[in-house]
């Protein structure tokens, strides 16, 4: 039941494109990081610390695109890095390709829905459901890919999952994989 009176009668076509207005400016946020296959141009090593810039048709290196990318992908190798030592130290190789889950929540079935299109062609398995346990982004997504769980590999992945479920007002929360020994 609804509060304030009777449900809105709306045209289903209408409803539909107002539900995916946003998805256009979504995907071109995106379409970028994910059409260059996330192509990252190492720059010179200054002091042994190592900085990236995107490479992408029609952004230039430095522009504040390229820093929130290179941001992002700073904090992921250091978040992929602790999770690959864990891997070595129950016996992990790191060079056999698994099954990786993946987790991203948001506050609205829309919100989700626009993630889940953004990646489609690269993850697999997609278990959209509802996390009771959450406060505020309670429209939680599941997802697979298969892949070598190394910190670098990973770190390209799991940025481009922050920014776009970011770019969708959600969070993605990591992943998880086997110990193959």
């Amino acid at each position: 039941a609804r509060r304030g009176g009777p449900l809105p009668v709306t045209n289903p076509r209408q409803a539909l494109a107002r539900r995916f207005a946003r998805l256009p400016s979504i995907l071109a946020a995106c379409a970028c990081i994910m059409q260059a296959g996330f192509a990252l141009a190492q720059e010179a090593p200054a002091e042994d610390d190592r900085a990236y810039a995107l490479s992408c048709p029609g952004k230039t290196q430095g522009s504040p695109g390229a820093e929130k990318v290179r941001s992002v992908l700073d904090l992921e190798r250091s978040k992929n890095a602790q999770v690959a030592s864990a891997l070595r130290e129950a016996g992990d190789a790191l060079t056999a390709a698994r099954p990786i889950q993946h987790w991203a929540y948001f506050a609205t079935d829309e919100s989700r829905a626009q993630f889940i299109a953004l990646i489609a062609q690269q993850f697999s398995d997609f278990d959209p459901h509802m996390n009771p346990m959450s406060t505020g982004k309670t429209y939680a997504v599941t997802f697979w890919q298969t892949g070598v769980p190394d910190a670098n590999s990973m770190a390209k992945i799991t940025t481009m999952l922050e920014l776009a479920a970011e770019s969708c007002n959600g969070d993605y929360d990591g992943w998880e994989t086997q110990v193959v020994r």
